[in-house]
């Protein structure tokens, strides 16, 4: 194995950029209607929240989502009669997200990030996205007292666009990973000096 080929094995890099959101919309929370082919629930029963999960997407990893549970995450679900059909992740001050990819805001009073949404293919484009939003920010602070936040992959159109109206503002951020041996480090480089701007 030459040089170059070892060192891409040792030191590995990532940049992204994404839009993180904050400031959920009252109005827009009010106003969305709840699907009428399925219901909203909370998987709080960590061992039947993992097995539905993992019987709905396979690929997922199981020891991450008992690690997400053990954090305090909560995980809100779309059922129908097929089973579980889209989730959304919500993390506070203890969430491995926090701890890794989304380091910057434990800098934040109290964060809470709305993280890991997936919707079925066969169930997009009926709102079940800002549903999700909107029951699980319902569920943990209907006063909306909390700084909440979401990073959305700039090339993820349909997430923006939903995002775009369930947040008040937004900014660009860039992500830049480095993973030495393993061992993964987060950085946001001019994270501070990016400006909000209304959605």
């Amino acid at each position: 194995m030459n040089i170059p080929n070892l060192i891409k094995r040792i030191i590995w890099f990532d940049l992204d950029a994404y839009f993180l959101f904050t400031e959920p919309d009252r109005q827009f929370i009010s106003s969305i209607s709840p699907p009428s082919n399925g219901e909203l629930v909370e998987l709080d029963e960590v061992e039947e929240g993992v097995t539905k999960l993992l019987a709905f997407r396979p690929d997922q990893i199981k020891g991450l989502l008992y690690k997400r549970y053990q954090s305090g995450d909560r995980c809100f679900a779309f059922n129908n009669e097929s089973g579980v059909k889209g989730y959304f992740w919500v993390g506070f001050g203890c969430s491995p997200k926090l701890d890794e990819f989304a380091s910057c805001l434990k800098k934040e009073a109290n964060p809470i990030l709305l993280y890991d949404a997936y919707v079925d293919s066969s169930m997009r484009g009926r709102k079940i996205h800002p549903n999700l939003m909107a029951f699980s920010v319902k569920q943990v602070d209907p006063e909306l007292r909390k700084n909440w936040f979401s990073f959305v992959g700039v090339k993820n159109l349909s997430a923006l666009k939903n995002s775009r109206k369930f947040f008040k503002r937004h900014k660009l951020v860039y992500h830049v990973t480095f993973d030495v041996i393993g061992f993964k480090f987060n950085f946001y480089p001019k994270f501070q000096r990016e400006d909000w701007h209304e959605t």
